[in-house]
């Protein structure tokens, strides 16, 4: 899977005053702590690995780890080499540390696929790891300079981004700009202006910006009636929602519903019939294509 590669996967421990000295690998190290404590470090980090906490050291990196206490250091353990997508993003880290309960379920399976009865599927056991490093990775994911799905937020102000992520959460309720100022708490005029000069789009926009994303997506995607669409994407009226979807794309929902996706990307009135549109349909073509617009 784009190159990540499992190399050691075992269970392991500690005795009391015993531990492993400073030493680095060209492939990344992960343990799960299962029973006891261990004094950790990692680069210029120091922990005390408790029961279910993952430490993750990237590449290159020197790590330590010493059993202080007077009981056995139970834990899990994988090296691997990862994919340049992970290796990226832990390249600024000296260890990347996770609580999640769910990360250790997904640790023990990686454990078992490897020491049980069964035959090791490589994919599996790689699909299992790579979505244990999308959970570790998550908050780190989510610093980038986009945090909008449906928009491309990169250069975005701070406040700009706050915005776009409240319309975002709340898209698909009967909001006002009063709410917004209410939550940011600013003044509705300032936040207006800001937000204008910034991004060079108002506030509206964006909104339906984002509600007209989400219902392209629903009405190919889903077998929802219009005005469940509709309503599920924050529009009080079927009418009200087919002129907005119009101004956006070009086309309206009935249109939309009655293209096949791979037609929409090509343009759908070239076998539907229906009139072509004054401008190309770039909005429909990026939604589908998972592009931005």
């Amino acid at each position: 899977m784009d190159n990540l590669n499992i190399l050691w996967v075992a269970k392991s421990y500690n005795l009391p005053e015993s531990g492993v000295k400073s030493h680095s690998h060209p492939f990344c190290h992960m343990i799960y702590a299962v029973d006891g404590e261990d004094s950790f470090c990692a680069g210029k980090e120091s922990l005390i690995l408790k029961p279910g906490m993952i430490a993750l050291v990237p590449k290159d990196v020197k790590h330590t780890y010493v059993n202080h206490g007077t009981e056995p250091f139970n834990f899990l353990e994988i090296k691997f080499v990862p994919s340049k997508h992970f290796e990226d993003l832990f390249s600024n880290n000296d260890v990347i540390l996770c609580e999640d309960s769910l990360a250790g379920e997904l640790f023990k399976k990686i454990v078992f696929e490897y020491n049980g009865t069964a035959d090791v599927s490589d994919d599996i056991v790689c699909s299992y790891l790579t979505a244990l490093l999308n959970l570790m990775t998550e908050s780190m994911r989510r610093n980038d300079e986009t945090v909008s799905k449906h928009v491309n937020t990169s250069g975005y102000s701070a406040l700009s981004k706050r915005i776009v992520e409240w319309l975002e959460e709340h898209f698909s309720e009967n909001v006002s700009l009063d709410d917004l100022a209410a939550e940011l708490d600013y003044n509705k005029t300032y936040l207006c202006k800001a937000y204008k000069n910034d991004t060079e789009t108002t506030i509206l926009d964006t909104l339906n910006m984002i509600r007209i994303r989400h219902a392209a997506e629903l009405i190919t995607y889903s077998d929802m009636s219009l005005s469940q669409v509709a309503a599920e994407c924050g529009f009080a009226t079927v009418s009200h929602f087919n002129r907005v979807f119009h101004k956006y794309v070009g086309i309206t929902p009935g249109q939309c519903r009655r293209a096949y996706p791979a037609d929409v990307l090509f343009g759908p009135w070239k076998k539907s019939g229906d009139p072509v549109p004054s401008k190309p349909d770039r909005f429909m073509r990026s939604v589908l294509a998972g592009k931005t617009f």
